[in-house]
């Protein structure tokens, strides 16, 4: 992929789509910049992992190695994202939980029938 011929707005989307895409930061507290092709990412993050996973998705899925960084970790997204996930690991139990009851139901509509 190369960012090359993008105008900086398309770089900026390219950026934030990669970022979102990938799913491992909580982007909301990201900014995302560019001009004349140079791109600037700041905000905050929940972890020092997080900073090493924008390098990794700048430099190994958008070819992207010169750019500036200027993200921090804030302790405090590190609760907001531990309990993002936790409300997802739930979400996904109940899913599982109303497929097993379905499945369940149709067990015993198959056993009426007989």
């Amino acid at each position: 992929m190369s960012v090359k011929d993008l105008t900086d707005e398309e770089i900026v989307e390219l950026v934030l789509e990669q970022l979102e895409e990938d799913g491992r930061i909580l982007t909301e507290y990201v900014r995302v910049e560019c001009a004349d092709g140079r791109v600037s990412i700041s905000g905050r993050v929940a972890s020092d992992e997080e900073i090493e996973i924008v390098n990794e998705i700048f430099n190994d899925v958008l070819d992207i190695h010169e750019y500036d960084n200027h993200l921090w970790v804030d302790d405090a997204l590190s609760f907001k994202a531990g309990d993002e996930e936790e409300e997802d690991r739930a979400e996904l139990e109940e899913e599982e939980e109303d497929v097993d009851e379905d499945e369940s139901g149709l067990d015993d509509e198959d056993e009426d029938e007989n």
